[in-house]
């Protein structure tokens, strides 16, 4: 939602440009102008590096923190699987788009670091991935604080 705001401001930044130059252009140009603004702020600017996020915590288990990162998962719809010690994937899938996260946890915090996604644009050349990714992964860390929070 916020790229979107961003994108019309900057649209409108460009057509109050537009009219204070006078400048004879085809309405079919000022037609298609948000289209090639849309496409080109979607394809190059928006693309970010995939965020891994490090929260310390003072708990007094693994056990503790293990709790809230189920919880927190589940609570705000990522599907989490214990696949070893002190190491969990939890799958988010939402319109067509699915990403896959490793969250490593101890008692003095958890990791989430990027594994895998699908429609997500991600770019293993430039490291790049769709906002959406980073906005799902804050989200989920925020889950999972405030269910350490709740459980400890």
């Amino acid at each position: 939602m916020t790229s979107v705001l961003i994108g019309l401001f900057v649209f409108l930044l460009i057509l109050a440009a537009l009219s204070v130059v006078p400048l004879k252009l085809s309405p079919l140009f000022l037609l298609l102008l948000p289209v090639l603004y849309y496409a080109v702020f979607n394809s190059f600017l928006m693309r970010l590096t995939p965020k891994i996020i490090t929260t310390d915590l003072l708990v007094a288990s693994d056990a503790v923190v293990e709790k809230a990162v189920f919880y927190g998962c589940r609570k705000c719809g990522w599907v989490p699987e214990k696949v070893a010690d002190a190491e969990i994937t939890a799958v988010s899938d939402n319109k067509g788009r699915r990403a896959a996260v490793k969250i490593s946890y101890g008692k003095n915090g958890y990791t989430i670091e990027y594994k895998s996604s699908n429609n997500m644009q991600y770019n293993a050349d430039t490291n790049t991935i769709s906002p959406k990714y980073n906005a799902w992964v804050a989200k989920l860390n925020k889950s999972i604080r405030a269910s350490v929070d709740y459980s400890n």
